[in-house]
């Protein structure tokens, strides 16, 4: 049996991060952490969360998701999420 992949969401936007972590949880994942800012993530992630994945909303407030990504450990796969065109 394989393994539930362990996901963090990282979206400023209430109602789209829930959807979103619900999307993932109906699709098999684990959702571990439901973050709303770049900094959020990354306090969380230095006090010792653990994921194998990142959804991270491109636009946040404090860091951007891209911004964000570059500051993650390598072993983190990242998908960029957004509602803009």
């Amino acid at each position: 049996m394989a393994e539930t992949l362990r996901v963090l969401v990282a979206e400023d936007e209430p109602y789209n991060r829930k959807r979103l972590s619900r999307l993932l949880q109906e699709a098999g994942c684990e959702v571990v952490a439901e973050l709303r800012d770049g900094p959020a993530v990354l306090e969380w992630l230095e006090s010792g969360g653990q994921v194998d994945a990142a959804f991270l909303d491109i636009e946040m407030p404090g860091a951007t998701g891209l911004e964000v990504a570059l500051d993650l450990p390598k072993t983190i796969s990242v998908v960029f999420v957004t509602a803009f065109a």
